[in-house]
């Protein structure tokens, strides 16, 4: 999978270098989050949520470095960032029961960002193609009867990735991967974009985590052809960063990959 990603980076950063300062989409598409926790503590169920819309400015989202934290009050906590990358991530602490061996403290945390992709095609009877890649991480397989971390990242009306760290699934202290993927579209289409983390921990096991992040980008030929993508205002679309042990390998593809969009 790493191999099939960097395959792709020459493509990635000629595409970027292309779109320069995306434009924001319809003011009607606005992004928008929500977050909510459900936990339960001794006995006591406790729970909280939230939301919000995001306006033309990143600055004007309250976030940090375009980040915002949202802290669970029984432990962890939810995110989103919105620009450069939009991403979403989830944490969940436990702990175990006081006295009542039969009691199940568990938390949960979720967190989600919807935005809106508007791709313009040159010709009005060729489809455009969408072309999709992220990361994600999980971890946190509890011992209980149904907690579990997921992550899910939607492009339109069905989902195009999902993965779940399941009840007693062999992945409790974590892992990350890359998703990529593509979708052929009429030449003007309004698409809404999906990202979604739970993060799950129980009785002092395992914490919960899930993190997941797309960057969408379109062929060089498509561009070269005057097809272009814009966003949802304020969401930008970088290009997910790669491990960095790649880093030295990354150093030269990178050098490479400019010279072929004729920067350099």
């Amino acid at each position: 999978m790493k191999w099939k990603i960097l395959a792709l980076l020459p493509f990635i950063l000629c595409g970027n270098l292309a779109f320069g300062q995306l434009p924001g989409g319809d003011p009607s598409t606005e992004a928008y989050f929500d977050y909510s926790f459900f936990d339960s503590l001794n006995g006591a169920t406790v729970g909280g949520s939230g939301s919000g819309t995001g306006p033309t400015n990143p600055i004007s989202w309250n976030f940090v470095n375009g980040v915002q934290s949202f802290p669970n009050p029984e432990g962890g906590s939810a995110q989103v960032s919105v620009f450069p990358v939009p991403w979403v991530t989830a944490s969940a602490t436990s702990v175990a029961p006081a006295a009542n061996a039969s009691i199940i403290n568990f938390t949960t945390t979720t967190a989600s960002l919807q935005y809106y992709i508007r791709l313009a095609g040159s010709s009005p009877t060729t489809p455009v193609t969408l072309f999709w890649n992220g990361t994600y991480s999980l971890g946190g397989a509890t011992n209980g009867l149904d907690g579990f971390s997921s992550v899910v990242a939607t492009v339109g009306a069905a989902p195009q990735f999902t993965d779940s760290c399941q009840v007693e699934a062999s992945c409790p202290s974590g892992f990350s991967s890359v998703f990529t993927g593509s979708l052929t579209v009429p030449h003007t289409a309004d698409l809404q974009v999906g990202l979604g983390a739970i993060a799950y921990s129980q009785n002092g096991g395992e914490p919960g985590f899930a993190y997941i992040d797309p960057y969408f980008y379109l062929s060089p030929a498509e561009i070269a052809a005057g097809d272009t993508l814009s966003f949802s205002a304020s969401v930008g679309n970088a290009p997910v960063p790669l491990p960095a042990s790649d880093g030295l390998l990354l150093t030269g593809l990178g050098l490479l990959a400019i010279a072929g969009c004729g920067v350099i």
